[in-house]
């Protein structure tokens, strides 16, 4: 009778487990997840590592700077966003976000509420063409023949002369340091240039060596982070109007402004996406770099160091 029971205990542990076993989610496609909301996706991937995932989805379009996470593109609108538990760890909420591009360039015509801008090189646009038309908004009403500014838009782009936008979302006529969201502009503090002069066997050097982050945040307007999914960090795009190679971004406490030897929460150093993750009273140290080999195209190279404090 002792031996009988036992039998049956195993055998109901090995049932358990093997319903355990075939209860486990099915992960949805890629595509799938283009119909679902964002609660729906939640539900669904929640429990799924970032293994798992990659192993389903490939890999992202890029990783977020200061929270575990990674991008996916859905279509031409829209971006999905993962974040994770911790590094590699499973899923822990998801967010839509729009999917926009950019390019820099100059005014050239400006006819009533319309301009003509040239693009720089470098911009993918310039594929199809290197004159887009686009609409003056607001701050930009009073643009002029010359002015530089910055375009963002989304959706197909209409191959006339000049190009056509077919979803543009903002124009401005400075753009320093940019987020999806809102705009925050942030000048160098410490910085080494060096510049072709008219002669191009020459160079020159300009150089400014000012205080240190600790010491330079303590006169920093400080930059309040909107609320986005209650997660405590905001994902920032930088830009300059000519774009680095690298960058290396630096993370200090608040509670460490003007200690000169405090030690960094995190140091990374990123040279394709420059998407960071922006946290409350948090100092942040962002060096670029322009590299030498890119002289012939930009016509300079150095580093230049700016600091971002948040509430």
């Amino acid at each position: 009778m002792k031996q009988w029971k036992k039998h049956c205990l195993i055998f109901a542990a090995a049932m358990v487990m093997l319903s355990g076993c075939s209860s486990r989610k099915t992960m949805v496609s890629l595509e799938e997840a283009k119909n679902m909301t964002e609660e729906q996706l939640k539900e669904s991937l929640s429990g799924f590592t970032q293994a798992e995932i990659q192993a389903a989805w490939g890999e992202g379009a890029g990783p977020l700077f200061g929270l575990y996470g990674e991008v996916f593109q859905l279509d031409d609108e829209r971006t999905l966003v993962l974040y994770y538990e911790g590094d590699g760890q499973t899923v822990q909420d998801v967010a839509f976000g729009e999917s926009s591009q950019s390019f820099e360039g100059t005014i050239r015509e400006i006819h009533g509420t319309s301009a003509v801008v040239e693009v720089d090189e470098g911009f993918p646009i310039r594929s199809s063409g290197d004159r887009v038309s686009v609409s003056l908004e607001e701050e930009a009403a009073k643009a002029q023949a010359g002015d530089r500014v910055r375009v963002t838009y989304s959706g197909s782009v209409m191959e006339s002369y000049p190009l056509q936008l077919g979803n543009q979302k903002s124009i401005q006529l400075q753009d320093v340091l940019s987020s999806t969201y809102g705009e925050f502009e942030v000048r160098s503090g410490n910085y080494t240039w060096y510049c072709q002069t008219k002669n191009a066997d020459e160079m020159t050097c300009i150089a400014a060596c000012g205080a240190g982050p600790l010491e330079e945040a303590e006169k920093k307007e400080r930059l309040k982070l909107p609320q986005y999914n209650k997660l405590d960090c905001v994902s920032y795009m930088v830009s300059w109007e000519v774009m680095p190679d690298s960058i290396t971004v630096k993370v200090y406490d608040t509670a460490d402004l003007g200690n000169a030897d405090a030690k960094t929460l995190s140091d990374a150093r990123y040279e394709e996406i420059f998407i960071i993750g922006l946290k409350p009273e948090r100092i942040y140290e962002i060096t670029a770099e322009w590299k030498e080999e890119q002289l012939d195209k930009n016509g300079f190279y150095g580093d230049a160091s700016y600091v971002i404090v948040t509430e």
